[in-house]
């Protein structure tokens, strides 16, 4: 009896050996499997590492730019509110050129209007001119007349006063 429980007791053993067995093979796999997952792990964790400097240079570099157009627009800024000023200035200039326009059209409109009634004035002064150089031609032919009149009547009376002397 002794003999069969030992022999029980070695098949226990013998179960729980190869138990053991396959877990310690289970173990390995294990092992292996986390060794692998590990490493993944590790390789993963580098890139990302990689790709978190990589994108920290990017964000720098993004950073300087966004600062160079941060300088660029306060310049334009400036510039565009001491040109405003001059864009004032400028209206205002127009503004008053405009103005002027104004005055000389209407200056221009009013020396056409004493243009024309000058042209008018020197037309009814050339008829007037004409008529007087017509009236004058009159009265000179009249007066030539009158002439030829008065020495024919001087001319008789001269007969006249002859002939009662």
């Amino acid at each position: 009896m002794h003999q069969l429980r030992q022999q029980e007791q070695g098949k226990g053993f013998s179960i729980v050996a190869e138990e053991i067995k396959k877990l310690a093979e289970e173990s390995k796999g294990s092992t292996a499997n986390i060794s692998k997952l590990t490493s993944d792990i590790e390789h993963d964790t580098s890139q990302i590492v990689n790709m978190t400097d990589f994108m920290n240079d990017k964000l720098i570099e993004q950073s300087n730019v966004v600062a160079t157009s941060l300088g660029s627009f306060k310049k334009i800024i400036s510039a565009v509110e001491l040109i405003i000023p001059e864009i004032n200035e400028v209206t205002a200039s127009v503004s008053d050129l405009d103005e002027e326009k104004s005055n000389i059209i209407s200056k221009v409109s009013n020396t056409s209007s004493l243009a024309e009634e000058i042209s008018a004035s020197s037309e009814e002064m050339v008829a007037s001119s004409e008529e007087l150089s017509h009236s004058t031609t009159e009265v000179s032919k009249a007066a030539s007349v009158l002439n030829n009149a008065t020495e024919e009547m001087i001319s008789s009376v001269n007969r006249f006063k002859l002939k009662e002397s």
